[in-house]
């Protein structure tokens, strides 16, 4: 919901080693709208101040680079089974690009409401204007914030359906799933 509570707070200003008191400080110093929650704006506005505690940063940093690796493993999940979808319909496929009509398959299921709008999103997603959606573009694409929540429901149910794949096909052989 990109918003952070107290109770997330608080856990987050434990970690760095505060205790309830200090964490109280900080959260009326940032939470400036009053809200009960803070939002982008404010908690980076926190972690970014001259006043915060290194630990901190160092957490919102390793937060960061957990979001870039997640995003990086759901764009490459969901390009791959785009691929896989492309060759069982005979769809022509370049090895690490989209062609329109293949963002147009993907933006008809995750519920883009129409073709017009589906072209759009790739006019903005094709940075070099090629024609075609590269890997990286694609990346930055996932790494949307409109786009991200998407793209992790699909690829959540790209990695069920697998392992379900796999447990139907381990019981064919009398096996076990693996995860």
């Amino acid at each position: 919901d990109n918003m952070l509570s107290w109770e997330e707070f608080k856990v987050l200003c434990r970690g760095a080693g505060c205790n309830a008191k200090q964490a109280m400080v900080f959260w009326n110093a940032t939470d400036s709208d009053e809200s009960g929650e803070l939002d982008r704006y404010e908690f980076r506005k926190f972690v970014s101040s001259d006043s915060i505690w290194p630990e901190m940063r160092r957490l919102y940093k390793q937060l960061q680079d957990i979001k870039i690796h997640e995003t990086k493993e759901i764009a490459k999940l969901v390009f791959e089974e785009l691929k896989a979808a492309a060759q069982t319909t005979n769809m022509d496929f370049k090895e690490d690009e989209l062609s329109f009509k293949q963002f147009k398959m993907l933006c008809k299921k995750a519920g883009a409401t129409s073709e017009e709008e589906a072209k759009r999103i790739f006019i903005q997603t094709d940075q070099d204007d090629s024609g075609f959606i590269s890997i990286k573009e694609f990346y930055y694409f996932c790494a949307r914030s409109d786009v991200r929540p998407v793209m992790k429901k699909i690829a959540t149910m790209i990695a069920e359906r697998r392992k379900a794949a796999r447990g139907d096909e381990a019981k064919k052989e009398g096996g076990k799933v693996e995860d």
